[in-house]
């Protein structure tokens, strides 16, 4: 510590008193009876900092929050002997830079000071780039796994040396789906924005654009033939199967007079209702065909009635079943949803479903079915493939077509989809 306390007080000798650095600093040696070898290290640590005041201010700038001229000024001298050390003097371990600047510090009466400085010239020891880094140049590749849309967009940041930041850059989609993002080309430029050097590792991320949904009262009509469509019933929740009893409660206006229970009410000599349970669904299909060529406006359309189905199903307490085809790997995908937060998992696989050639969701099906049993199949498509009225032996059927028209189907198109289904019987 001797070497370098003797530096600092001719530093804060000659700034208080504005004498010459030469002079003070021979007093303070003399003063100090340094040797031979730590003289040589004063006297190169106060030289080195007085030519290079504005050099060394230039760097602290770039890594204190605020102004350098706001620090009190031994721990501005303090700083500069530090990093003076890190950035010129390679015989000096970074280690015993930062450590005896923080000493110099405490003993100095800054010992409030000695975290700044530790932190400070931590950071500088973990990066010794001679300039900071000035501009970066970024391409971004956006790729819409649902509709096959790609786009580049480029992007400039300016980037600070030594220092992690976090940019906010705002992405917008036309269309939803799966959104995944690729850094495809990345330059770190000088501050001049001359000489740009490439980085060759890649950034990915992903992100999901859901569909904007509209108002849809979906009615299911029962069928006598699947038992599974009444087996049970929602605990928490009132219905429409009058078979089944939720519970009991005191008339009200407006009650339908179908659900009164006129034997109790003579009993009790008042109006007693029967509230009417839920029937829990679990053999409805809900399948989206993705083997059909569609205009992105056209695909965003049927995304957003499929997920816009899937919502009215649960709402009615509707657990069911929703599957589309992987043309590319021939085969149907399938998920049983029953809660909001199993569909809200699955909206990224659901909306990455890119279109592809091959056989039809509707052939698919029948060749892996087997026997099953069903009690409603919801067919979404764009042009309807022939098989798909097969799929009618499995359970009622009911087929939508966007932009297309088919014997029996319910047709929509991409611009009043809202309004044509915004009431569905099935």
């Amino acid at each position: 510590m001797g070497a370098r306390e003797t530096a600092l007080n001719a530093l804060i000798t000659c700034r208080r008193y504005e004498g010459w650095s030469n002079a003070v600093l021979k007093d303070c040696i003399r003063r100090d009876k340094l040797d031979a070898r730590d003289a040589a290290l004063a006297t190169r640590l106060c030289y080195g900092v007085v030519q290079n005041r504005g050099k060394l201010d230039f760097y602290l700038a770039q890594l204190l929050k605020g102004s350098v001229k706001k620090l009190h000024p031994a721990v501005r001298d303090i700083l500069h002997m530090g990093l003076y050390q890190l950035l010129e003097l390679d015989k000096v371990p970074d280690s015993a830079a930062v450590n005896t600047s923080v000493e110099l510090a405490k003993i100095s009466g800054r010992g409030q000071a000695s975290g700044l400085v530790n932190a400070v010239l931590r950071k500088i020891a973990q990066n010794k780039t001679a300039l900071p880094l000035g501009l970066i140049h970024v391409r971004l590749r956006l790729s819409n796994l649902l509709t096959g849309q790609s786009e580049l967009r480029r992007c400039r940041l300016s980037a600070r040396p030594r220092r992690t930041e976090t940019a906010e850059y705002d992405l917008a989609s036309a269309h939803c789906g799966r959104i995944a993002i690729e850094a495809a080309c990345c330059r770190i430029y000088d501050p001049f924005g001359l000489i740009g050097i490439r980085l060759k590792q890649t950034v990915l991320a992903q992100t999901t654009v859901q569909p904007k949904g509209f108002a849809q009262t979906i009615f299911i009509s029962p069928d006598a033939n699947c038992p599974d469509d009444s087996e049970s019933y929602a605990p928490d929740r009132a219905g429409y199967d009058l078979s089944e009893v939720y519970q009991l409660r005191e008339y009200r206006p407006g009650d339908s007079l179908r659900q009164m229970h006129w034997k109790l009410s003579g009993k009790l000599d008042r109006l007693v209702i029967r509230e009417a349970s839920l029937p829990v669904r679990r053999s409805v299909l809900l399948f989206w065909e993705r083997t059909q060529k569609a205009v992105p406006e056209e695909t965003d359309a049927q995304a957003d009635v499929v997920v816009t189905f899937c919502r009215s199903l649960l709402e009615a307490g509707v657990q069911f079943t929703i599957a589309w085809n992987d043309a590319t790997e021939q085969r149907c995908v399938s998920q049983q949803i029953r809660s909001m937060d199993e569909l809200i998992g699955l909206l990224p696989r659901l909306l990455s479903a890119r279109e592809n050639e091959g056989l039809s969701g509707a052939e698919l099906f029948l060749r892996s079915s087997g026997e099953a049993v069903l009690s409603h199949i919801l067919y979404i498509t764009g042009r309807v493939p022939e098989q798909a009225y097969l799929l009618g032996q499995f359970g009622r059927l009911t087929v939508l077509s966007c932009g297309a028209s088919g014997d029996g189907a319910i047709c929509f198109d991409c611009e009043h989809y809202a309004e044509q289904l915004a009431e569905l019987e099935i």
